[in-house]
This record gives structure tokens, sequence and C-alpha cells, in this order.
């Protein structure tokens, strides 16, 4: 319809095709943010000889007793 309406292709593309996908993009973002950050974890703990115990242990010197 873009074309009967003499629509170049940098107006199908911003007009039409990048709001049709935003949704589809932004969904994208979510699951592989959150399967990285299970890869970083996972990294961490095979190895790291310390582990997440390191963040553990900073936390706990900053605590003041």
């Amino acid at each position: 319809m873009a074309r009967t309406f003499n629509a170049n292709r940098f107006q199908i593309l911003t007009k039409i095709v990048i709001p049709a996908n935003i949704s589809t993009f932004i969904n994208s973002l979510k699951v592989n943010i959150g399967l990285s950050l299970v890869g970083v974890i996972s990294g961490e703990f095979l190895v790291s000889k310390a582990g997440l115990r390191i963040f553990n242990s900073i936390w706990r010197a900053s605590i003041p007793t």
C-alpha cells in the first residue's frame, strides 16, 4: 500500500517496518539479557577459584560490628 502512495524504501523502513518490529526487538532483549546473566553467573562459578564468595566477604567487611 505504501508503494501505491509512492513511498520510497527509507520511508517504508521508518514508517512501517521498524514500528512493526519494536515489540519483537524489546522481547528479544529481555530474553537475551536474562540468558547472559545466567551465563555470567555460571561462568563465575566454573572459572573463578573464589567464586562469588569474594563479594560476600567484601560486603561483610563493610558492615560495622
